[in-house]
């Protein structure tokens, strides 16, 4: 696990430590009727529908952070694939040695 963080923390900060021995012992008591999920996304859309009923220029808003937020998640989801991109540009200029070096041989011991 500490490799996958190599590339997020610098080796100065503390890596983070997840331990996943305990996952089985941790209370997960909470459930929601499927009647209180349907209720609140009716809640949710009819509060945004009234808000661009209201101010048309609203809508410009929610799509712009709707589009970025999106974005981030998308890439969150292509990460390994990204990162196997940026490696291989990087190999091919003259900061490859220090790119092994740095980030991938604390990996691999």
């Amino acid at each position: 696990m500490e490799c996958a963080f190599s590339l997020t923390f610098p080796p100065s900060f503390p890596q983070p430590q997840f331990h996943t021995t305990n996952r089985h012992t941790m209370p997960r008591n909470v459930h929601a009727m499927w009647v209180m999920v349907v209720l609140a996304l009716g809640c949710t859309l009819s509060g945004l529908v009234g808000n661009i009923v209201k101010d048309v220029q609203i809508l410009v808003y929610f799509l712009i952070y709707f589009g970025v937020t999106l974005a981030v998640v998308m890439s969150m989801f292509a990460r390994v694939k990204l990162l196997k991109i940026l490696l291989y540009f990087l190999s091919t200029t003259f900061l490859d040695r220090y790119v092994v070096s740095y980030f991938l041989l604390p990996c691999f011991p």
